[in-house]
C-alpha cells in the first residue's frame, strides 16, 4: 500500500456522512480514522497537473504532510500565504497607476485600471455622500449601493481629500481586499469536506494576479462564501445578513447564492414528499387494532419558514435597508443604480460588444431585451437541472450555474466579474487544469481590455477591435466550458470529485456546503438524498 493511501484526516464527521463501515476500512485499502473521519484528498496524488507542478514546492506531500484536524490549518496556511503573495505581486503591478494617479495613456499600456479611484474621483466621493448629493454638473453614481457606500465610508476612514484622495482609497481597499481574500479562502477551505487543500487554487489563481484590484469583488465574494459556510452549519439568520451585504456591492452573486440554497431546498422538498406518499403502503397491510396513525407523529415536521427561505428573505431586508435611504431621497436615483446594469447598453468583455466590434451595434434596447431573457432561460434551465437530476445537485454547483447565467448574457462583463465565479468554480469543479486555463483565458482578456481601450484613445495603436473579439469569445467559450462541467457533474453526480472520491467512495459528506436538515421521511440515517 503507498504512503499515499494510508493518509486518513482526523476531523469531527460532517452532519449527514455515510456511517463506517464496521471492518473500518475503506475500499482500497485506505483505513478509516479513528473517529470515523474521512480521508483527506491531497491534490499531489489526486490531480495530475497538480503532481507536474509540486517540484517547484519540493514535491509531492510525502507521509509527514499536515492530515486529519491539522490539514485544515496547512491548507489555510499554503492558500493565505500563496493568495497574499499573488495579491502583492497585482500591487506592485499597479505601482505605475498609484504613482501616477491613474493618468492615461500609462493606465492601459501598464494594465493598472482600477474602478476604485476612478469611481471615488469622477463621483468626488471626498467632498459629497453618495446618491444623495452630487455635483449640479455630475450625473449621479449608478454603481451598486455596497460599491458607494464602502468607498465614501474608506474615504472617511483614511482622511481622503483632495488630488491624494484617489490613491488613498485604494490602498484601504487593498487591505481590506488582502482580509476579504484570506476570508475567502478560509471559506472554500472549510466548504471543500475532506478536499480542504482547494483552497490552494483560489490563492493560486491568475484571476487573483489580473482582476481582483480591478474592483472591489474580494469583498462581496468572501461575504458570499461566508453565507454558504453560515448556512451550512444552520445560521440562518447570520448567513442571510452576509449574503445581503455581498448583494449590496456585486448583486449577481447574492442571486446566484441565495438562489442556490432555494433550489436544493425545492428538490430536497420534493424528495421528501415522494418518501412520505410511498409510507402508507407499508402500513396498507396492518391488521385490526394496530397504531397506523402512531408514525405520524414520529414524521418530521418542517418548520414554518424553513431555514433557506430565512436566509433568502433576511438577504433581501439587508438589500433593501442598504438602498432605503437613496429610495426615500431620490426615487429615480434608486432606480438608475439598481437598472444600470441591465440598460446601460453593450459593455467591455460582453457578447453583445462583439457586434459593436464587427461595425453593427446593437440597440440598447436589444441588448436589454436579449440580456434578460437569455438570463431568465438560464435561470429556468437551472431549476429544471435541480428537479431533474438524479440527486440533488450540490449548492455550489448550482450557485455556479446561477451566476454564470446572470454574468454570461449581461451586457457588460468587466474582467473583475472573474472575481465572483472564482470561489464558487472552486468548489464546483476542483479541477486545477480546468481552473487554470480559465484564469489564464481571463487574465488575457483583461490585458487585452486594457489594450483595446488604449488603442481607442490613440489611433493605431493598442490591439486592433478583431484581436479583442477573439479575446471576448475565447472568455465566454470557458465560462460555457465552466457550465458545462457543473451540468455533467449534476446529471452524473457519480464522476463528482468532491461527492465520490475515487480513493474512499463511501468517506466524506454528500455535499459539505449543504444546509442541515433533518432525515427525509422514509429515509436511513445517513442516506444521500
Amino acid at each position: 500500500m503507498s504512503p499515499q493511501d494510508d493518509v486518513v484526516a482526523r476531523r469531527a464527521p460532517h452532519r449527514g456522512d455515510p456511517l463506517e463501515p464496521a471492518e473500518g476500512r475503506a475500499p482500497g485499502g485506505a483505513r478509516a480514522s479513528d473517529d470515523d473521519g474521512a480521508a483527506v484528498v491531497l491534490p499531489t496524488h489526486d490531480d495530475a497537473v497538480a503532481a507536474a507542478a509540486s517540484p517547484v514546492l519540493g514535491g509531492p506531500a510525502g507521509r509527514r504532510v499536515r492530515t486529519g484536524r491539522r490539514a485544515l490549518r496547512g491548507a489555510l496556511a499554503a492558500g493565505s500565504a500563496l493568495g497574499l503573495l499573488v495579491l502583492a505581486a497585482a500591487v506592485l503591478l499597479r505601482e505605475h497607476c498609484r504613482e501616477t494617479l491613474w493618468a492615461s495613456p500609462g493606465v492601459y499600456t501598464h494594465a493598472c485600471y482600477s474602478d476604485v479611484p476612478a469611481l471615488f474621483a469622477t463621483a468626488s466621493l471626498d467632498q459629497v455622500v453618495p446618491y444623495l448629493e452630487r455635483f449640479s454638473d455630475e450625473a449621479p453614481l449608478t454603481a451598486p449601493f455596497g460599491v458607494g457606500w464602502l468607498l465614501w465610508g474608506l474615504g472617511r476612514l483614511v482622511g481622503a481629500e483632495g488630488t491624494d484622495g484617489p490613491r488613498d482609497v485604494f490602498d484601504a481597499s487593498v487591505v481590506l481586499g488582502a482580509v476579504a481574500l484570506v476570508v475567502l479562502v478560509a471559506g472554500v477551505a472549510h466548504l471543500s469536506g475532506r478536499r480542504p487543500y482547494d483552497a490552494v487554487l483560489v490563492g493560486a489563481s491568475p484571476v487573483v494576479l489580473a482582476c481582483a484590484l480591478v474592483g472591489v469583488q474580494l469583498l462581496p465574494a468572501a461575504l458570499a462564501v461566508g453565507a454558504l459556510w453560515a448556512s451550512s452549519r444552520g445560521r440562518a439568520l447570520a448567513a442571510g445578513m452576509l449574503l445581503g451585504l455581498a448583494a449590496l456591492v456585486a448583486p449577481p452573486v447574492g442571486l446566484a447564492v441565495g438562489g442556490a440554497l432555494l433550489l436544493v431546498r425545492w428538490r430536497r422538498r420534493r424528495d421528501d414528499a415522494a418518501a412520505r406518499a410511498e409510507r402508507p403502503e407499508a402500513g396498507a397491510a396492518a391488521g385490526p387494532g394496530d397504531d397506523i396513525d402512531g408514525d405520524d407523529d414520529d414524521r418530521p415536521r418542517q418548520p414554518l419558514v424553513v431555514p433557506e427561505v430565512r436566509t433568502a428573505l433576511v438577504a433581501l431586508l439587508v438589500w433593501v435597508v442598504g438602498g432605503l435611504p437613496v429610495l426615500l431621497r431620490s426615487p429615480e436615483v434608486w432606480a438608475g443604480a439598481v437598472t444600470a446594469r441591465v440598460t446601460a447598453g453593450p459593455g467591455y468583455g460582453s457578447a453583445w460588444l462583439l457586434g459593436d466590434l464587427a461595425g453593427a451595434p446593437p440597440a440598447d434596447v436589444t441588448t436589454t431585451g436579449g440580456s434578460v431573457l437569455l438570463t431568465a432561460a438560464g435561470v429556468a434551465g437551472t431549476a429544471v437541472l435541480a428537479l431533474r437530476a438524479p440527486r440533488a445537485p450540490r449548492v455550489p454547483v448550482l450557485a455556479l450555474l446561477l451566476l454564470l447565467a446572470v454574468l454570461a448574457p449581461a451586457p457588460a462583463l468587466p474582467p473583475q466579474a472573474a472575481v465572483l465565479v472564482l470561489p464558487l468554480a472552486v468548489l464546483a469543479l476542483p479541477r486545477w487544469r480546468l481552473l487554470l486555463v480559465w484564469g489564464a483565458v481571463e487574465t488575457a482578456a483583461a490585458t487585452g481590455t486594457w489594450l483595446y481601450l488604449y488603442g481607442l484613445s490613440v489611433p493605431d495603436r493598442g490591439l486592433p477591435p478583431w484581436a479583442y473579439a477573439v479575446l471576448v469569445v475565447a472568455r465566454l467559450g470557458m465560462l460555457v466550458v465552466l457550465a458545462h462541467g457543473a451540468v455533467r457533474a449534476s446529471l452524473e453526480p457519480e464522476r463528482d470529485v468532491v461527492r465520490a472520491p475515487r480513493s474512499a467512495p463511501h468517506l466524506g459528506a454528500d455535499d459539505p456546503a449543504r444546509p442541515p436538515e433533518r432525515a427525509l421521511a422514509g429515509a436511513a440515517p445517513g442516506d444521500p438524498a
